[in-house]
């Protein structure tokens, strides 16, 4: 994918048109599994998650897609709840779920307004491979966050993975992009430093993703009513944590992030 110029937009839902076309693709949730087959981000954040999700409990995965973690902890004895906006994704978790003889509750919903999901039940939630990158301006991320928080139970864990957007800041491209967005969004409103625009992503136009900083996470899981409990820096393969401390926050492909409901 190479990104493209900036494209101001006005979401009220956090839903732009890039990320509903996409949802709406009956061909991407097909090829979903295939095109995602040898990612080794996916084997890295299950072993992260495994970790860290110690003991079964009632799960929210948000974003579930094709269900990949939902039925991996379903079979674990999770009580498993997935949330989609795609009905091609969910059609396809549900029967996946009845080939692995497992049961979980699928719901076709938008993350920010979550009013088809039970709240204050939830033991985890968590939104993987940068579902919270999809969702467009700060104003509806710390929307999406407060409502996971509301999902869960009290000391609740919520886990999310992250793109990080000074992650191959040596190329000039990149370091273009970010001053663009840096520099258009102390001018334009509906820019922001770290949106990304690409020209064309599985034939989706203009397919949007927010990049984060560290301190842009912080920020957000502090605003939502959440206390980081663990950072889990990821190598620039994908592969596995990455080595050392030295600059961790810009050597880092991505963050996969652990958030207590205070």
């Amino acid at each position: 994918m190479s990104p493209r110029r900036i494209v101001p937009e006005n979401i009220d839902d956090g839903v732009p048109p890039s990320t509903m076309e996409y949802a709406r693709a009956r061909a991407i949730a097909l090829n979903y599994d295939d095109y995602f087959a040898y990612c080794s981000l996916f084997k890295f954040d299950l072993a992260v998650l495994e970790a860290l999700l110690d003991a079964p409990g009632r799960l929210l995965d948000l974003g579930c897609g094709t269900g990949r973690h939902a039925i991996h902890f379903a079979r674990m004895g999770f009580e498993v709840t997935g949330v989609d906006l795609s009905e091609h994704m969910l059609a396809i978790a549900r029967g996946k779920a009845r080939a692995a003889g497992v049961s979980v509750n699928f719901i076709q919903s938008n993350i920010c307004d979550m009013v088809a999901v039970p709240a204050g039940c939830h033991d985890y939630a968590l939104c993987m491979f940068s579902t919270l990158g999809m969702v467009r301006g700060d104003r509806n991320r710390l929307k999406a966050l407060r409502e996971i928080r509301r999902q869960l139970v009290p000391g609740g864990s919520f886990i999310a993975h992250f793109h990080n957007m000074y992650f191959g800041m040596w190329n000039w491209a990149d370091i273009k992009w970010l001053l663009k967005t840096h520099l258009l969004g102390k001018v334009l409103p509906g820019v922001e430093t770290g949106d990304k625009y690409f020209r064309t992503y599985r034939g989706i136009k203009n397919m949007y993703l927010h990049l984060f900083s560290l301190r842009e996470i912080r920020s957000l899981f502090r605003r939502a009513g959440f206390r980081i409990s663990n950072i889990a820096y990821i190598s620039p393969a994908r592969t596995g944590e990455l080595d050392g401390t030295l600059f961790r926050g810009i050597r880092s492909n991505g963050f996969i992030v652990e958030g207590i409901k205070k």
